[in-house]
C-alpha cells in the first residue's frame, strides 16, 4: 500500500517539477532577451514607449 501512495506521488511530482522548470526557464530567456534588448536598442525603445 505504501509503495503505491509512493509511485503515486512521484506520478504526480515529476511533470508538475518539469512543467515548473520550462516555466522557469522560459521567463529567464525572457528576461535575457529584454536585457539584450535594451543594452542594444535603448534609444529605439524609448521612443516605442
Amino acid at each position: 500500500m505504501k509503495s503505491l501512495i509512493v509511485a503515486g506521488i512521484t506520478v504526480w511530482t515529476i511533470p508538475f517539477l518539469s512543467a515548473v522548470s520550462v516555466g522557469f526557464i522560459i521567463l529567464a530567456l525572457v528576461w535575457v532577451k529584454e536585457k539584450i534588448t535594451l543594452i542594444l536598442f535603448p534609444t529605439s525603445l524609448n521612443e516605442i514607449s
